[in-house]
């Protein structure tokens, strides 16, 4: 795998002991000294599953890690983003870290954090007073836009989907709508409400295969981007909530000034009728599938 932790920051952490991880606007709630695993991409951090700290990783994906030495020989703060990734002793990584487990601790209780650095500053002066510094990006920064992470959390794999959703909606409002006014405003609004309620759901079974991944129910990519960190579980929640809120409007709308066959047509096309029973089924399973 890529580095992207420095080998210097690497070697000082694996003597270190704890350091201090904060997620951002979380308060005290969001912050608390722990034990860490530097490996050549992330940083492990090992903390209990009775922490609120967990709770606040599932508002809030942005991250700091800090560790100074007590006499002040080196001094290090990263940023970047975390999210926790379930039982340290069924990561699929745990030989990798096992020994810097903390001892007064037991094993079973304890939860994997994977912190991934986009922005390290590290500096270090050695006996011979010689200055050692590294301050910048990482090979995991930049993060994409914002926009691209909401529609790969919503829409990822699903083009196919969303081509039968257009051809249904275009192709019932082109055959069976002649007489319709404002016909260009009812397909617009159509596309609306399928892909609105299309994504929503998509997003809420997203977060739910997050949680079913941490308790080792499901597999990693069932969780999609919010398994790397890139959306925070609550925020993937409420997004979709909000998008169900709005595909509802949008039939809402459609079927009183279009009728309610083309509610029907809606709902055909945004396939829930076809999606959802795969993902309960999916989210129901007592353990992760298979390797292939």
């Amino acid at each position: 795998m890529t580095a992207v932790v420095p080998a210097p920051v690497s070697r000082v952490l694996a003597k270190h002991g704890p350091v201090h991880f904060a997620v951002s606007g979380q308060g005290e709630r969001g912050a608390d000294m722990l034990a860490v695993a530097p490996l050549d991409e992330l940083l492990v951090l090992f903390v209990s599953f009775r922490s609120p700290l967990l709770a606040a990783l599932r508002s809030e994906v942005d991250a700091r890690v800090n560790a100074i030495a007590e006499d002040g020989s080196y001094t290090l703060r990263c940023r970047g983003r975390a999210m926790m990734t379930g039982r340290v002793m069924a990561h699929p990584r745990r030989m990798e870290f096992v020994h810097w487990l903390p001892e007064d601790k037991r094993s079973e209780n304890l939860v994997a954090i994977e912190f991934i650095p986009e922005h390290i500053d590290f500096s270090r002066q050695d006996e011979s007073g010689e200055a050692e510094r590294f301050k910048g990006e990482t090979r995991a920064s930049p993060r994409p836009h914002v926009l691209r992470r909401w529609i790969a959390a919503a829409f990822a794999g699903l083009l196919p989907a969303l081509t039968a959703a257009v051809v249904i909606d275009w192709g019932w409002i082109g055959w069976f709508g002649e007489e319709y006014r404002l016909r260009a405003v009812c397909l617009l609004l159509s596309l609306l409400g399928t892909f609105a309620l299309l994504g929503g759901g998509r997003l809420l079974y997203r977060a739910a295969a997050l949680r079913r991944f941490q308790v080792g129910r499901v597999r990693r990519p069932a969780a999609g981007v919010l398994a790397e960190g890139w959306l925070a579980h609550d925020r993937a929640v409420r997004g979709g909530v909000q998008a169900l809120g709005v595909g509802a409007a949008a039939m809402l709308t459609v079927g009183w000034i279009w009728g309610w066959e083309v509610v029907v047509a809606v709902l055909v096309a945004s396939q829930l009728w076809f999606f959802v029973p795969l993902w309960l089924i999916h989210l129901s399973q007592a353990e992760p599938e298979a390797d292939a």
